[in-house]
């Protein structure tokens, strides 16, 4: 194969070939072959991992530069972390660092009736740090603490992004009629949110990128009565970790939307709200479900969906 795909001139090959592949496909070709492997530039995955998820576009060119430079083969490695889905074996997590950095790059679109037809409705990046220490829920000094947690204290995890900032100012308002809506919301909506963890304790210093839901995940949808607002709500599971949760705990993730005055015209996202619990509604610890993030990025085996 290799053989009849090099004799195309070069020209072809990136001007009428490689742009039409979709990112999947081109980890794919780059690894069936070291030949392949040069072929795709570091500028075409750039274009695939921007047009996947347009909020990386928020980041400051240095800061995105830095970013990407920490993946072992740049945007190619981002991809192929961020794209796959995750099964998450239940082995011991690797040793925490000190402080958690996580950077959330979220995007939110309405799907078409054809699959590649997506319009973009909320893009945004959201940093979040966390200082991990160690943890103490067994001692009874700390059982008052441990008790503000479950009922939702200040130490629960809990992400309030800003604000909505849209990068598509012009397509901030997207027409959504109120009649069907939950059903409409429920196929139509996707969510897309790339978690990157910096590990700046290793040696050299790494990135690790992971898709937090998967793209067939479709949320729960609740309209209001007065039908001004809805929320959709996305769910996945991942291993708790520790004796005081569930074996199993789930990161949830509110979308919160409205019509502006009321018009079928004028829809949007307001905002968006993160939160972790285990599976009987005890909300996590922030340091936990850093351990909890951290493990799933380290130690989930990545699969091809």
């Amino acid at each position: 194969m290799m053989n009849n795909f090099s004799r195309l001139p070069r020209d072809i090959i990136d001007t009428c070939i490689l742009p039409c592949l979709d990112g999947e496909t081109l980890i794919a070709l780059s690894s069936l072959s070291y030949e392949f492997f040069p072929l795709i530039n570091e500028d075409q995955w750039r274009n695939i991992c921007i047009s996947t998820w347009p909020s990386l576009l928020l980041y400051r060119p240095k800061i995105l530069s830095k970013m990407i430079s920490m993946f072992p083969d740049g945007y190619r490695s981002f991809f192929s972390d961020a794209f796959p889905s995750i099964h998450h074996p239940n082995t011991p997590p690797p040793p925490p660092p000190h402080r958690a950095n996580f950077n959330y790059a979220i995007d939110i679109f309405l799907q078409g009736e054809q699959e590649e037809e997506r319009q973009p409705l909320y893009a945004n990046v959201q940093y979040q740090y966390i200082n991990i220490k160690t943890c103490r829920h067994s001692t009874k000094k700390n059982k008052k603490k441990q008790k503000n947690v479950s009922t939702g204290g200040s130490n629960a995890f809990k992400l309030f992004p800003n604000t909505c900032y849209s990068l598509y100012p012009n397509l901030k308002f997207i027409p959504v009629k109120k009649d069907g809506c939950e059903e409409y919301l429920k196929e139509k909506l996707k969510l897309s949110c790339v978690l990157v963890s910096s590990r700046y304790d290793l040696i050299p210093r790494r990135n690790r990128a992971w898709g937090l839901f998967s793209s067939s995940c479709k949320p729960d949808v609740y309209v209001s009565t007065s039908k001004r607002w809805a929320v959709a709500t996305y769910e996945t599971v991942m291993p708790g970790l520790f004796k005081y949760y569930t074996e199993m705990v789930k990161f949830q993730m509110d979308v919160n939307c409205r019509w502006e005055d009321g018009e079928e015209d004028r829809f949007y996202v307001s905002y968006i709200m993160f939160r972790m619990k285990d599976m009987n509604g005890k909300l996590v610890k922030e340091e936990d479900a850093a351990k909890v993030l951290l493990n799933a990025i380290e130690n989930g085996e990545r699969k091809k969906k």
